[in-house]
């Protein structure tokens, strides 16, 4: 019994990031790749976002990596506290994080996600530090995993050229 407990620490543990303890991106690409296979076959929508935290170089360089941790840890409990039941976060990379949002369309998406946004700029994080997300949204249409992931990005990256602390769905 104790053998089949420490395995199963171990799977959780190989599929969460360490420091949120959301799942990692090996973990949240490997359900993202389910989603799509049975999404491809259903009238359901389903939607992600990509979430960037604005400037995060200034905290690490600023307040210094123990902050930047600590802020990292806020932003990903402030994401858990703002989805569904239904929705899946991992953290994408260093700054960034991803949610799954299964049979949403990607105004609803935008709903969730611009009420984490708005939730992350009224925080007051460690060291009266202010922080700011800018995401993008994107429903996916029977495309690559690559042109999905690539789609949402590219709403994310607009939404920082037109200023950041913006959730960006549909392409301006």
């Amino acid at each position: 019994m104790q053998l089949i407990s420490e395995k199963n620490q171990w799977e959780t543990k190989s599929k969460t990031d360490a420091l949120t303890g959301l799942y990692n991106r090996r973990a949240i690409m490997d359900v993202l790749n389910r989603y799509q296979e049975a999404y491809t076959e259903s009238e359901f929508p389903f939607s992600i976002a990509i979430f960037d935290i604005d400037l995060f170089k200034l905290v690490n360089d600023e307040k210094g990596h123990i902050v930047g941790d600590q802020v990292i840890t806020e932003v990903a409990n402030i994401i858990l506290h703002n989805i569904r039941d239904i929705d899946l976060a991992g953290r994408y990379g260093g700054e960034e994080f991803i949610i799954l949002f299964p049979s949403t369309t990607e105004e609803k998406a935008y709903l969730i996600a611009e009420r984490i946004r708005k939730k992350v700029e009224a925080f007051v994080f460690s060291e009266e530090t202010k922080i700011t997300i800018s995401a993008g949204v994107e429903s996916y249409k029977n495309q690559s995993t690559s042109d999905f992931i690539a789609a949402a990005d590219e709403k994310l990256y607009e939404a920082k050229h037109l200023g950041r602390n913006r959730v960006i769905y549909k392409k301006n």
